[in-house]
């Protein structure tokens, strides 16, 4: 099976439990702002590669929903608060209006912070032994947090403006996008309970894919349009950062995502020689990210 049959498969199951993740809260603007972002258009690559990695396993993807979930609420906020004039002062996401835009600076602050601490709530749902719930929790804090995504996005913001070395910005792309990757795969692995050594290599592999995924991104800003790209074209390029396309060049910036690509592979047929793994749906998601690709991120 490829990844866009399983998305296919698996979408309208996941996108049903999501609906009833604000049940709970009341009808309040604060709720509103929140599913503003978190149920606009999108992928959901994050949480379907979660899902997508226990079907390799052999179990059923549902066991990963809350998980799974919980990326897609971390991932929300960390979009809105980086929209934020303060941060990118992006006014267009996913096709629409930033949250900041449609409710205000205030308002979209908070309906970041909301999503970010439910996400907590919800990960701690996940059907499996309370052993593995810390461990995910332990993963997903680290991940995410102040030496993870948050690192990462406080080192980006500080490199605006400046002349920033290659192995620069691989460690802020590593913290900014890759950390939340490795949590996507290598937290599948903690659910399916892989030995230690299985689920470094899923966490390897998260952050190789989310240097692919970085990569395609810079150059991708360069070249598509803002209604292709879902947000305005060369928004990188108007804050003065440093990317790779800005380092390398477009040609030398291409050679880096089929280098790293490379290496997602090889990862996967390790992967698969550790494990019990079928690594067809990750393998096909992975060579979706040429840059003929249609992963949005």
């Amino acid at each position: 099976m490829d990844f866009t049959t399983f998305k296919d498969r698996e979408s309208q199951s996941f996108e049903s439990y999501l609906e009833g993740l604000f049940s709970h809260l009341g009808k309040t603007a604060l709720r509103e702002a929140m599913a503003y972002s978190f149920y606009a258009p999108g992928k959901r690559v994050r949480p379907l590669l979660l899902l997508a990695c226990l079907a390799s396993f052999g179990f059923n993807p549902q066991l990963g929903y809350p998980a799974a979930g919980a990326v897609e609420l971390i991932h929300t906020y960390s979009l809105i608060h980086d929209d934020l004039p303060a941060m990118d002062d992006d006014d267009l996401r996913r096709g629409q209006a930033s949250n900041h835009k449609k409710y205000g600076e205030g308002l979209a602050i908070l309906a970041g912070d909301a999503l970010l601490t439910l996400a907590f709530e919800l990960i701690l749902s996940t059907p499996v032994s309370d052993a593995t719930k810390i461990k995910l929790t332990q993963l997903l804090s680290q991940t995410a947090g102040p030496s993870g995504m948050v690192l990462g996005q406080a080192l980006d913001l500080a490199g605006e403006g400046e002349k920033l070395s290659l192995d620069q910005v691989s460690d802020i792309h590593a913290k900014k996008t890759g950390q939340l990757l490795r949590f996507t795969l290598e937290g599948a692995g903690l659910i399916a309970q892989k030995d230690p050594d299985t689920c470094q290599l899923l966490g390897e592999l998260g952050l190789e894919v989310g240097l692919a995924y970085q990569v395609r991104d810079d150059i991708l800003d360069l070249t598509a349009s803002s209604s292709d790209l879902g947000k305005p074209r060369g928004s990188d390029q108007d804050l003065s950062k440093s990317t790779y396309p800005s380092l390398l060049g477009i040609q030398g910036a291409k050679d880096q995502l089929a280098q790293s690509l490379h290496s997602c592979l090889e990862l996967l047929k390790e992967i698969e020689k550790a494990s019990h793994f079928d690594k067809s749906i990750l393998e096909s998601f992975i060579l979706s990210l040429n840059l003929e690709g249609d992963w949005d991120g």
